[in-house]
């Protein structure tokens, strides 16, 4: 980022500024950058590795766990959801509760005019 004498004269002292922080941030990322696809590089080598090393044991790295269908639901279809079961007496009783609270905030609304 080179700037010439022109451009230095137009821009203000906070602009000029901004200008000379941005620079600076550009030379501590650069390196942090060539790091990162160093270590990105590493880490794709390691993992052909290790697929080469499952594919030579028999174990294919793209299939772990369970094979679909093997047990439980059957592949493509979307799981049921379980709910929590209410008796009927269980479910009265929180009825009756609900009743009464809606009644005591009516009484207090009729209260308060």
């Amino acid at each position: 980022m080179v700037l010439n004498k022109r451009l230095i004269e137009t821009l203000s002292a906070r602009d000029l500024k901004a200008l000379i922080l941005k620079k600076k941030q550009q030379s501590r990322v650069a390196p942090l950058e060539r790091k990162r696809e160093r270590i990105l590089k590493a880490a794709a080598k390691l993992q052909k590795k290790i697929d080469r090393i499952l594919k030579s044991i028999g174990l294919s790295a793209g299939k772990r766990g369970r094979p679909a269908g093997k047990r439980g639901r059957k592949p493509g279809r979307p799981a049921k959801k379980q709910g929590r079961r209410l008796s009927a007496a269980a479910r009265a009783k929180i009825v009756a509760a609900q009743k009464r609270r809606w009644a005591a905030y009516r009484k207090e609304q009729k209260a308060k005019g």
